[in-house]
């Protein structure tokens, strides 16, 4: 499960269950502080978890996530849906994910479901 302010919420995406690699979810929720309240979004492309860091804010209130699936996610606060996009093509588990001042997204690290180690990094342009 990974947190990001968005759209005057804080957007909450994926995350796991007990049976953790197989129990992976693609569910997304918003908490409106304003309301005191949790309100459903549109669900992830693909199911992820293990995100920490590889989810970022974007200008004018969407996010990106970019960990736990080979492709990314937009989300669009206006619309409260998601857009699968271009991503790493490899499925992270612990990346992280920053934003550039020019708006790009660099994504480095994490390992794979072999624990195999990233040695990479990756530049999304959302």
């Amino acid at each position: 499960m990974r947190r990001s302010r968005c759209g005057g919420g804080v957007l909450v995406v994926g995350g796991s269950d007990e049976r953790d690699f197989a129990g992976r979810r693609s569910s997304a929720e918003l908490y409106r502080p304003d309301l005191r309240r949790w309100v459903r979004v549109g669900s992830l492309s693909a199911p992820r978890f293990k995100l920490r860091d590889a989810v970022v804010a974007l200008p004018g209130g969407g996010a990106l996530v970019a960990g736990g699936a080979p492709g990314t996610d937009r989300y669009d606060s206006r619309t409260r849906r998601f857009r699968a996009g271009a991503g790493t093509g490899r499925v992270l588990s612990f990346s992280t994910a920053t934003r550039l001042e020019g708006g790009e997204v660099l994504v480095v690290g994490g390992y794979d479901d072999r624990i195999a180690v990233a040695r990479s990094a990756w530049l999304l342009r959302p």
